[in-house]
């Protein structure tokens, strides 16, 4: 029984750590179902994008739908940006981890750079958008729009799964593309 216990603690920590109050203060049901909606038009714009985009344009065509969706995310809650994830704390951590993962980058690619196969100007762009314009982008629609409003609406665990798996789809609709052209 003692045993049982302590994990029950050990689960409900994890879910405090998981699901923090600030993450959900002010959603709403309604922003759920508004949510979906957003996801809706979201997944048909991405499809269409994947499907009527060269592959050599796709990242530049896909991220550029991205940021525009962002932008409209913003607007659309531009009284409740804090439900966007957007909040100054933590700037420290994000700061660190995008810095170690732009020095491991360089690392990695410094015999192309030595060898003159990329310019240090075109590593640095790359390693911006890439940062900026996929990285940022995916966990801001993601984890910072989607994933609260769908735990909301669906609660913790099933809100979390969709959210998953709507990632997921998103990934596997412009993988399933181009493997077959």
């Amino acid at each position: 029984e003692m045993i049982i216990c302590e994990r029950k603690n050990m689960v409900n920590r994890i879910n405090d750590f998981l699901y923090k109050p600030i993450f959900f203060r002010d959603i709403e049901k309604k922003d759920g179902y508004v949510c979906l909606m957003f996801i809706s038009v979201y997944i048909v714009g991405f499809l269409l994008v994947v499907l009527h985009t060269d592959r050599e344009y796709i990242h530049l065509v896909g991220s550029l739908f991205n940021l525009i969706f962002c932008l409209v995310l913003v607007v659309t809650n531009i009284n409740k940006l804090y439900t966007l994830g957007l909040r100054k704390t933590k700037l420290k951590e994000t700061l660190i981890t995008a810095s170690v993962i732009f020095a491991l980058s360089l690392l990695i690619n410094v015999q192309q750079i030595i060898t003159n196969k990329i310019t240090i100007y075109d590593f640095v762009f790359n390693m911006l958008f890439a940062l900026i314009a996929i990285g940022f982008v995916e966990e801001f629609i993601f984890r910072g729009y989607m994933w609260p409003r769908l735990v909301v609406l669906f609660g913790r665990h099933k809100g979390t799964l969709i959210c998953g798996a709507l990632f997921g789809l998103m990934h596997v609709i412009s993988i399933c593309k181009y493997d077959n052209d």
